[in-house]
C-alpha cells in the first residue's frame, strides 16, 4: 500500500529533524547519510523486491508493456497512481474522512433479512463500524493528544511517546482530507487506528499520574474499559453477521447514516 509512504515521510522527518537539533556542523555529514539510506534508499530497495514475482514473470500486468522491464513497471505505476486518483463514483457508503473518527457512516458488507430468529422479522449484517464508543473516546484522546503536542513545541519540552502518536495520527488520516473527490471509506481508519489507541492510552496515563485522587483515576479509566468491552460485546452480532430480530438490530442503529 503506497499509504505507507506518507508514514515512511513522517518518520523521516522527525529523525532529521532530531539530528540538526542534536549536530551541528560536520558531525551532521555522517548521521544524515545514515538517515538518507535508512528512509530513502533501504525502502526503496525493499518496496522494489517486492516485486520480484513481477519482473522475473513474463505474464505479470503490464509486464510486456514495453520492451524495457523498467520502462513497463513504471507504465504500471502511472496507471494505478492515475486509476486512485481518478477513483471519483459516487458510492452509498462512502464516507468523507471528517466522518470517520465517529464511525458516521460505516460501510455494510452485508445484509439480508432472513427467517430462523424467534421473530417474524430477523436481520442479518456484517457491518464494518468500530466499537462506537472506543472510537468516540479515541476521538476526544486524540483531540486531547494534539494539544499536549503544541503545548511542547511551543514550550520546547518534547514527548517522545506523544510524537510518536501525533505522528501516526498525522501521516495515517491527514493525508485524505487533500482526496475530498476521491470515494474513499470509513474503514480506511484501520491504518491509523493503532495511533488512535495509543492516544487512549496516552491520556489514560496522564488521567492516572494526575493529582486526582489514585481511586479516583483508576475507577474512571477502569470504568471505561469496562464500558468498551461491553459496548463491544453489545454489537457482535454486527461484527459476525448473526441473524438478530429485526428490532434489535434496529436497536444498534445508533444513528441513521448507520442503515
Amino acid at each position: 500500500k503506497w499509504s505507507a509512504l506518507y508514514f515512511l515521510v513522517a518518520i523521516a522527518v522527525v529523525s532529521i529533524y532530531r539530528v540538526f537539533t542534536s549536530y551541528s556542523g560536520r558531525d551532521l555529514i555522517k548521521p544524515t547519510f545514515i538517515k538518507s539510506l535508512q528512509y530513502g534508499f533501504l525502502p526503496l530497495v525493499v518496496y522494489t523486491g517486492t516485486w520480484t514475482g513481477w519482473f522475473l514473470s513474463k505474464r505479470g500486468w503490464d509486464r510486456q508493456w514495453s520492451s524495457n522491464v523498467f520502462v513497463s513497471w513504471w507504465h504500471y505505476h502511472s496507471e494505478m497512481l492515475g486509476f486512485h486518483m481518478g477513483l471519483t463514483e459516487k458510492h452509498s457508503y462512502q464516507a468523507n474522512p471528517w466522518s470517520w473518527l465517529v464511525m458516521a457512516r460505516p460501510t455494510s458488507f452485508f445484509y439480508q433479512s432472513p427467517k430462523g430468529c424467534s421473530s417474524k422479522n430477523c436481520a442479518q449484517e456484517v457491518l464494518a463500524i468500530g466499537t462506537p464508543i472506543l472510537w468516540w473516546i479515541g476521538t476526544l484522546a486524540i483531540a486531547i493528544a494534539f494539544g499536549f503536542f503544541f503545548h511542547a513545541l511551543a514550550t520546547r519540552r518534547f514527548d517522545s511517546s506523544l510524537t510518536i502518536v501525533v505522528m501516526g495520527i498525522t501521516a495515517g488520516y491527514l493525508p485524505w482530507f487533500f482526496l475530498q473527490q476521491r470515494t474513499v471509506f470509513t474503514f480506511y481508519v484501520v491504518v491509523f487506528e493503532p495511533f488512535m489507541l495509543l492516544a487512549i492510552i496516552y491520556c489514560a496515563k496522564i488521567l492516572l499520574d494526575s493529582s486526582i485522587k489514585p481511586g479516583v483515576s483508576v475507577t474512571i479509566v477502569a470504568g471505561l474499559i469496562v464500558l468498551i468491552f461491553l459496548n463491544f460485546i453489545y454489537f457482535v452480532p454486527l461484527f459476525t453477521g448473526e441473524v438478530i430480530n429485526y428490532s434489535d438490530w434496529l436497536k444498534r442503529m445508533w444513528m441513521s447514516s448507520w442503515i
